[in-house]
């Protein structure tokens, strides 16, 4: 497990601003003038492998980034805690995708938008096959999902760095 104190740690030392951590996953926003995007996260998972010994990938998305993603889900009336968006770290080739539809024939609905995956899991995600590790091993590309609810409470965290505590 990645402690959130160690990785705002980490953030701060990497002079990315306004660290926030959220939950217990590896949820972080920060604010950043660095515009060298794929640096940037090879610099932060060297940081967390060297400081923390814990290998991953980092995957960085903008809160417009978020909200576009948040945009893009055709199941918006669904219910919230049922929904899940799979941050890729880039995107996958139509084969791929084609492979990861033929793989999961499960009552779960999924839609594309370009480098997010947005999962319906119609019956709740507790035994479910349409799991992380079969996403990643057909698409051919790494990725981290996140409820709905989280990514929400994500993008308003980043939203409000700046803003002072009420």
């Amino acid at each position: 497990m990645l402690p959130m104190a160690a990785l705002k740690a980490l953030c701060d030392s990497l002079k990315l601003t306004c660290a926030k951590t959220y939950l217990q996953s590896g949820n972080v926003v920060f604010q950043s003038t660095r515009r060298d995007r794929p640096q940037l996260r090879r610099d932060l998972e060297d940081a967390i492998r060297k400081k923390i010994g814990i290998d991953v990938k980092v995957i960085l998305r903008t809160p417009d980034e978020v909200r576009s993603a948040m945009a893009a889900n055709p199941f918006s009336k669904r219910d919230p805690s049922r929904l899940l968006i799979v941050f890729l770290e880039s995107e996958p080739s139509g084969e791929s995708v084609r492979a990861l539809q033929k793989a999961h024939a499960g009552p779960e609905k999924m839609h594309f938008a370009g480098q997010e995956l947005v999962i319906d899991y119609v019956n709740g995600v507790g035994r479910t096959k349409l799991n992380n590790a079969l996403i990643e091993r057909k698409l051919a590309v790494a990725g981290t999902g996140r409820n709905w609810i989280t990514v929400s409470r994500l993008l308003e965290l980043a939203e409000n760095l700046n803003s002072p505590p009420e």
